[in-house]
């Protein structure tokens, strides 16, 4: 039996995609301008397109999607490219 401070039972992997993963918004504050409105249907877009997808293809979905959006001038034009720029003339 499951004594004190045992650990729970682990379920098993699921490896499939997940449905139903809610991707809204709902709750947060309006974006306070395009960079963050941008931002935000990045990380929308990788979490329906990463959670649609079985286990094994997930993580190179992420990686794609992140690596777009690091790439590109949205991104570059943000506070990450700012930081980037930043760290790079030090």
């Amino acid at each position: 039996g499951a004594g004190a401070g045992a650990a729970p039972a682990r379920r098993p992997l699921a490896t499939g995609a997940l449905p139903n993963v809610a991707a809204d918004l709902a709750g947060l504050p309006e974006a306070d301008g395009p960079l963050t409105e941008a931002a935000r249907a990045g990380i929308v877009a990788c979490v329906r397109q990463s959670t649609e997808a079985p286990l094994a293809e997930a993580l190179a979905i992420q990686a794609r999607i992140a690596a777009e959006f690091l790439a590109s001038k949205t991104c570059r034009g943000g506070r990450v490219g700012a930081e980037f720029a930043r760290t790079m003339s030090a």
